[in-house]
């Protein structure tokens, strides 16, 4: 089994990085759609999770002093990401898409949703928090 765990603004890293180990050892495929934690830059790599966010995982490594220039880096960064995970999507087709977290659809930025829909298009399974449930049918 093939599942992607998408967290590409690494929300709750610990919870996520704990869930694609244990998925790990029970022989499952997991890709981990996730920037490295800034807070915690060893994570993934001390549970012997690798993160594969898609283009991108450069903000943790320049130090962007303004916050809001480093929160549009982050933003431009997320949705290359997000863009990469529709080729994933497309070509490495997983069976599950497990979903942490949704920032930009939070904030009434659709491009997430966009991504679900290509999902469940694709034929992937979905997992995520029933409150977007009736989003997903518009």
């Amino acid at each position: 089994m093939r599942v992607t765990m998408l967290d590409l603004l690494t929300i709750v890293p610990y919870y996520t990085g704990y869930l694609c180990r244990d998925l790990a050892k029970r022989d499952v495929d997991v890709t981990l759609a996730s920037v490295t934690y800034h807070l915690d830059p060893t994570w993934f790599q001390r549970l012997g999770v690798t993160n594969r966010p898609g283009f991108s995982d450069l903000t943790r490594s320049i130090n962007i002093r303004p916050r809001p220039l480093r929160q549009l880096v982050k933003a431009t960064e997320c949705l290359l990401n997000l863009a990469a995970q529709w080729f994933r999507i497309a070509f490495a087709k997983p069976h599950i898409l497990h979903v942490q977290f949704l920032p930009l659809l939070q904030n009434a930025v659709p491009f997430e949703l966009w991504t679900l829909r290509w999902a469940r298009f694709n034929g992937v399974n979905i997992v995520f928090d029933g409150l977007l449930r009736g989003r997903m049918r518009k």
